[in-house]
């Protein structure tokens, strides 16, 4: 095989899940607290609710999807367990104790004699704590008797008559466990009880029939929801009504004008009180009103209120003080109040929080905006009102409070200088030959002439407040000491010297002149020298930063001239350290700072060439081992500043940054600026926890986002994107998007038009349209929907709609790409489309091309109906496109008179979902159920050849081509597998047939694949080098990378992965290696060729201790491997997401 990609894979987390699957509340970290704990796919977040929000405690992943979490508490016990369930019907129960999740119980329900049922899994728990009911196969019930002592989950099993399960719920009875069924016969919906009896052996458990059981319920209802005593009865909730049931009592509420679709969840507020979330948002208020003494039938009265519009529900938590959970799976997430009386707009809620959702993510594009590397990923995510374009940048932003054209500044601070100011009121700005002033009142920034004791006709060096209300100003030719207005002491160097550099901490100065430093200390109303030393090389930058905050230094860092940096203490300027940094490159800045919650010292030096060492200082201040990483192409200015994440580093260069701490690892997050030569911290009246920043000809002020590994930024749709794509030349983004117009008639409460208007498709709301501009009188109707599909065009910055072409009526925009046509090679906006019908199978589509011009008009150029839904659509040989339409494969050109021809059409799929064009022309397909298959293309012939197929039976959902020899799929088990194609066999059939080289279990269902990363290549000295990097977008919001290593790399990390597996043991008992396996409905395969880097990187937060054990016996190239070396790769692996 010419490729050596495949087969060396590692996957790890670059964006976690934030789809909302699950959310419960309980007091699980201790008794007097009260918990939030959500479900993200695979992943539980445990929050503590506080007066002022959310507050995080704890994260963990299960290895599996998780389908069922509870919260119970057993007897006599004060705080509560946690039931998990997952997918792989395995099971566990999990507790909090001294800050560390603990499996209490565990086990695996499977059993091989059934298949899992096709209505899904249900598991409930009694409100006694008795038992646990788990139904996971059709007609088969299985009971956890928790009076069990033992560690091993057991179960009782017993057949049941109800087959087809919709729902189940525990009824709170006193007596026995009395479970509730909501079932199915085919022709009808029932409800039956089973009264469960568990001996006293802890093991087993036998069942009755219970207290009551109403046959032919409402045909839509969907849940159950049981009320507690004293009423002890249940809630059967459809769509057109809401249903209480007990044995003696029947009321029915309707619904059908306060619920606009299916309801999807319900919580209780109280014993009278339930919350109920609908498919639309819409939330609304069930009351039961329950009294003794009126009649019979009319002892339990239902009614409902409306409450107004929030994201889409998949789960709801009542948490306290009227305080919710809105869990989505489709929008973001949502922390809301409940409140009597309701908002301009109708609501009877305030949102308190909002939790990003990038989920699901149907397709994305990688974009390097500043051509440096830089890619930010912009996703196609949610679903209806919570559609939105996500863009996710690694990094940090700094966002503009003003700006003021300024050339040739060399230098800024900023003082408090007025003694009536509580902050900072002045900004000193140098030139060379002189310094101006200027005054901030408020957020108004004006020049003033001078500042009293302060000189502007020199070009200043440093200028700052100092210890005792006093202020430090140093030019080439003096320090000078300003106290009360007017100059208080100077400082003069010899006759014919000048001050070359300088560092000022609150009392401390030290001095570079020639190849002298001097140490100064600044006391009331003067300027004492305490020593000076003289160095074999010129001074070339110094530092005098202390270490711990708000204390004098007892040591100062120097760079010099010979290209060595040393560590000397004071007051006498004794050598501590010493380092050549090698090279010819001399030193321009260098700065101590303690980084973490640790305060761990690391001394920085940056070089003439944008180069940075970083070196961590052990506890006698001397040298540990020097790392190196390129930040950019100039000298590099450090300057520290704090933030959120404690003591910080900001480096002024070409590609400035941000030098932070996580986890007691060093980052280096890039700023979204293209140049900054100066930066101060600026915190006035006008401009609270502000950055002042001098690039080339300008001063900005501007506030750091909040300092962490990914930011993402949300442009609202209103609308579900299908798909998206960048158009460089054009500089705008362009999306597929759908919305339903019955859902803004829909919209409802007092201030309806403005509510309205907040809701509006962003594609309604561009200046320009085209298409089926026209739509009161054209109805999609489906299902009761009125489809309305648009291709838009965004500005690619502000994403400000340009334009909005409306596709006819039942028209489904599918897929896009942007493709070279015509014998001229220009640049279209290619959009395939599916027309629909009441066949099961899509038989018509369209092909539209679109050119959109300098002028910002979109044009529909061409247009083409084909035989077929178009799956997907890519450009193909630099003039050409190729379509998966149907079962086919086809390839279209435009002609001179714009119309599109095909050839070579290939019919050999069942459907044939994606296709995949390679560089060189090599085009992959993907079969909805035949995994997938390599062509190529003769343009001379006009004909595809099938060249090589994978003959294992996948569901195909995404595909991407790696080089023109391996290929990744992703399937609809959550698997992503590698194929490669072996074009050197010598046997033709070895040479059709695709090899599987890489088998994994993602646990995610991948709907995209692009290749790029979301960190810049700054060039660290890295003890890894990564070949390639892919990242896949899901449907819980989930962003995984996937690098590809060299060979040896990738066996010392399987190894190393192996290791981690006997040291790190699963949530649950659950075992990692099964849950990295391939699974499907059809085969198993053990995982080979990946990596999960999620569980090599947690070697880092192993005690040293067990990093030892792991690392026993590991070699790399033949030789036994130091912890520091294993350190290092994997700090070196967590850099790269």
């Amino acid at each position: 095989m010419k490729s050596d990609l495949g087969g060396c894979a590692y996957v790890v987390t670059a964006h976690k899940q934030s789809a909302v699957t699950h959310s419960v509340v309980g007091q699980f970290t201790s008794p007097d607290d009260l918990n939030l704990i959500v479900t993200k796919s695979s992943r539980v977040e445990v929050n503590l609710s506080t007066d002022v929000g959310l507050k995080p405690i704890t994260e963990f992943n299960v290895y599996g999807k998780i389908a069922v979490i509870e919260v119970f508490r057993y007897k006599n016990e004060k705080k509560d367990c946690i039931f998990i369930l997952t997918e792989s019907c395995y099971a566990c129960i999990l507790e909090y104790v001294d800050g560390k999740i603990i499996t209490r119980a565990y086990g695996d329900m499977r059993d091989k004699n059934y298949s899992v049922s096709q209505s899904g899994m249900h598991a409930c728990i009694d409100p006694e704590a008795r038992c646990i009911a788990l139904r996971l196969y059709d007609g088969v019930l299985k009971v956890i008797n928790l009076n069990s002592s033992s560690k091993h989950l057991t179960t009782a099993e017993q057949r049941i008559e109800e087959i087809q399960v919709v729902d189940m719920c525990f009824l709170h009875t006193a007596n026995k466990p009395t479970l509730a069924l909501l079932y199915d016969d085919n022709s009808s919906r029932h409800l039956s009880t089973i009264a469960i009896t568990l001996d006293n052996s802890g093991s087993g458990a036998s069942i009755h029939k219970g207290p009551f059981r109403h046959t032919q319920v409402e045909q839509d209802t969907i849940l159950l929801v049981p009320v507690p005593e004293p009423l002890a009865g249940i809630l059967l909730v459809g769509h057109v009504n809401i249903t209480y049931h007990d044995s003696k009592n029947r009321s029915t509420c309707s619904i059908e004008n306060i619920v606009q679709r299916t309801i999807e969840c319900v919580t209780p507020i109280d014993k009278h009180r339930y919350l109920c979330g609908d498919s639309c948002g819409e939330l609304s208020l069930l009351l039961l009103d329950y009294n003794e003494t009126r009649i019979p039938e009319e002892r339990m009265r239902l009614a409902t209120k409306p409450l107004g519009r929030a994201t889409l529900p998949n789960t709801l938590s009542y948490i306290d003080n009227g305080v919710v959970f809105v869990g989505s799976t489709f929008g973001d997430s949502e922390l809301i109040r409940l409140q009597m009386s309701d908002d301009n707009s109708g609501r009877h809620f305030i949102s308190l929080h909002q939790y990003d959702n990038l989920g699901p993510i149907k397709d994305m594009c990688i974009v390097d905006f500043e051509k440096q590397g830089q890619g930010q990923l912009v996703t196609a995510s949610g679903v209806g009102m919570g559609g939105s374009l996500r863009i996710i940048r690694n990094g940090v932003g700094i966002h503009e409070y003003a700006s003021i054209d300024l050339d040739g500044v060399k230098g800024l601070w900023a003082l408090k200088y007025l003694s009536s100011s509580s902050k900072q009121d002045s900004l000193l700005l140098s030139f060379v030959g002189q310094t101006i002033f200027l005054r901030l009142e408020g957020q108004e920034v004006a020049e003033i002439e001078d500042l009293p004791g302060f000189t502007n006709e020199e070009q200043t060096m440093y200028a700052g407040n100092v210890t005792d209300n006093q202020f430090l100003q140093i030019t080439e030719k003096q320090v000078r000491l300003v106290s009360e207005e007017s100059l208080k002491g100077t400082w003069e160097p010899d006759e014919n010297s000048q001050i070359n550099l300088c560092s000022v901490n609150k009392n401390q100065v030290i001095l570079g002149v020639g190849n002298t430093a001097v140490y100064l200390e600044i006391n009331d109303c003067e300027i004492v020298e305490k020593s000076r030393k003289v160095f074999n090389s010129e001074v070339a930058c110094i530092d005098v930063s202390p270490l711990k905050d708000n204390t004098a230094s007892d040591i100062f860092t120097i760079g010099l001239w010979d290209v060595s940096v040393s560590i000397n203490k004071l007051p006498l300027m004794e050598e501590i350290a010493k380092m050549e940094l090698g090279g010819d490159i001399i030193p321009r800045s260098v700065l101590l700072n303690s980084f973490g919650e640790n305060k761990t010292p690391y001394l920085l030096v940056s070089i003439g060439d944008g180069a940075l060492f970083y070196i961590k200082l052990k506890d006698d201040n001397t040298f540990s081992t020097k790392k190196r990483i390129q930040l950019g192409t100039q000298p590099t200015s450090l300057n520290k500043f704090h933030t959120s994440n404690g003591s910080t580093v900001f480096a002024c260069s070409d590609r400035p940054a941000v030098i932070h701490s996580s986890n007691e690892k060093l980052f280096f997050s890039n700023v979204n600026l293209k140049q900054v030569n100066h930066m101060c911290v600026l915190d006035s009246e006008g401009y609270s926890n502000a950055l002042a920043i001098v690039n080339e000809n300008a001063l900005l002020i501007g506030k750091i986002d909040d300092i962490q590994k990914l930011h993402t930024s949300t442009v609202r749709l209103n609308e579900t994107p299908h798909a998206v794509l960048h158009y460089e030349e054009r500089q705008v983004f362009a999306y597929l998007g759908e919305f339903n117009e019955d859902e803004l008639k829909e919209v409802t409460g007092p201030d309806q038009e403005r509510n309205k208007k907040l809701f509006t498709p962003l594609s309604l709301q561009c200046p320009y349209k085209s298409g089926l501009t026209e739509r009161e009188n054209s109805h999609n109707v489906h299902n009761g929907y009125t489809s309305v599909n648009s291709l838009v065009i965004c500005d690619e910055l502000t994403f400000v709609p340009k334009w909005a072409h409306l596709f006819d009526v039942g028209e489904i925009s599918v897929c896009m790409c942007v493709a070279e046509l015509g014998k001229k090679a220009e640049k279209f906006i290619v959009v395939g489309t599916a027309i629909t019908a009441d066949e099961q199978e899509c038989k018509s589509g369209r092909i539209c091309v679109f050119s959109y011009s300098k002028e910002e008009k979109l044009t529909l150029v061409s247009s083409k109906a084909v035989t077929g839904a178009i799956y997907s659509v890519k450009p193909l040989n630099g003039n050409k496109i190729i379509c998966a339409i149907n079962q086919q494969l086809k390839v279209f050109e435009m002609n001179e008179q714009t119309t599109l021809q095909s050839e070579a059409p290939v019919a050999n799929h069942i459907t044939c979902v994606a296709v995949d064009v390679s560089k060189n022309g090599f085009i992959l397909s993907a079969d909805l159920m035949r995994s997938i298959s390599v062509f190529s293309y003769k343009p001379l012939e006009g004909a595809l050849e099938e060249i090589a197929r994978d003959y294992h039976p996948n569901w195909m959902t995404c595909i991407k081509i790696m080089d023109d020899d391996t290929y990744i799929g992703a399937e609809n088990s959550e698997n992503i597998f590698i194929c490669a194609r072996n074009a050197d066999a010598p046997d033709e059939e070895d040479r059709q047939q695709l090899l599987p080289i890489g088998y994994y279990h993602v646990g995610e269902h991948v709907n995209t694949i692009v290749e790029g990363n979301l960190v810049m290549d700054v060039h660290v000295e890295s003890s890894i080098t990564p070949k390639r990097t892919f990242l896949m977008g899901s449907v819980s919001g989930y962003v995984g990378l996937l690098v590809i290593f060299p060979e040896k790399q990738w066996q010392f990390l399987s190894k190393l992965e192996t290791k981690m597996r006997k040291v790190i043991r699963g949530v649950g008992k659950i075992d990692h290696e099964s849950w990295r396996s391939f699974e499907s409905d059809s085969r198993m395969e053990d995982c080979k060729g990946f990596v999960d880097g999620d569980l090599v990187e947690m070697f880092q937060d192993l005690r040293p201790e067990k990093q030892k054990e792991v690392i026993t016996d590991l070699t790399m190239d033949g030789a036994p491997v130091t912890l520091d070396d294993v350190v290092r790769l994997v700090d070196d692996l967590c850099r790269l997401h």
